[in-house]
């Protein structure tokens, strides 16, 4: 992505990742296929983390972008994100790890004060050595990348991507940076993110785990029927947003997990009930 087709630059509250979306004319599962072959096109070939990163940058531009559109739709293409490549082979071939990747990620997005950030990237300079010096930048790109690391509310530099005075516009990634950033330092995708798009960010939306989590607490029987939270939890199973108490068993691993009030998911569900009291709906 190298263009700002972000709309009007601002955005309401926090709203969730689009279930489908249409592009090229056709209407595709934002998690099974777009963000899929989004990814390979983008990134392909990067470290574990960098695409866990790709894969969270772009579900957030795509969210950013098709807010507000009864039918989410967005092009194919550097003026929005790249969906149909040579790397992707034209939309039949997505790698094993791309693949985990959106599936480790599914349903997260970066967010600043409760609002979805715009989500740019781009290619940037290629970065080599343990320093991750700058080197080339065939693609006259890494005007755009901008390093937030530390930094925060109005420290932050946005990018000349987008209009700088957009609350929304927290920076651009640059995915050269990641790449390097992943091999060479053992960055983690949150730690990537908040390095370009400063560190008050943050991450919401979650998945059912893909593998079993430490906490299998047993839920406690005498909590309250859980109702009153205004949090929902994206459902990787279920490929919707699920409200607070919801209880869901997961096409991953198996086990019952409940949402909870800060928009997570939790194991410990038995006979109806979670950590968080009786389960709202079973799916």
């Amino acid at each position: 992505m190298v263009g700002d087709s972000s709309g009007d630059g601002t955005s309401d509250a926090l709203t969730g990742v689009p279930g489908t979306v249409k592009v090229n004319g056709k209407t595709y599962s934002v998690e099974k296929t777009y963000l899929p072959r989004v990814v390979q096109c983008e990134d392909p070939g990067a470290p574990p983390e960098a695409l866990r990163a790709q894969a969270i940058a772009a579900r957030t531009y795509l969210t950013y972008r098709t807010k507000g559109q009864s039918v989410p739709s967005i092009a194919d293409g550097q003026s929005d994100q790249v969906f149909t490549c040579n790397s992707n082979k034209n939309g039949s071939y997505v790698s094993s790890e791309v693949a985990q990747a959106v599936a480790d990620t599914a349903g997260q997005i970066v967010t600043y004060d409760g609002h979805v950030i715009a989500g740019f990237f781009v290619a940037g300079a290629k970065r080599t050595g343990e320093s991750c010096a700058k080197g080339s930048d065939a693609t006259n790109t890494e005007k755009y990348v901008t390093v937030n690391a530390g930094k925060s509310g109005s420290d932050v530099t946005p990018s000349s991507i987008g209009s700088k005075s957009s609350p929304d516009n927290r920076g651009a990634l640059g995915q050269n940076y990641i790449n390097c950033l992943a091999q060479n330092d053992d960055y983690t995708a949150p730690q990537l993110l908040a390095y370009f798009y400063g560190a008050d960010i943050v991450i919401a939306g979650n998945t059912e785990p893909t593998t079993i989590p430490d906490d299998t607490t047993a839920p406690d029987t005498g909590a309250p029927v859980a109702t009153s939270p205004t949090n929902t939890c994206w459902s990787y199973t279920t490929q919707s947003q699920l409200a607070y108490g919801a209880c869901v068993t997961s096409s991953v691993d198996g086990i019952d997990y409940q949402c909870t009030s800060t928009g997570s998911w939790v194991s410990g569900v038995a006979d109806g009930a979670g950590p968080e009291g009786t389960c709202t709906s079973m799916n």
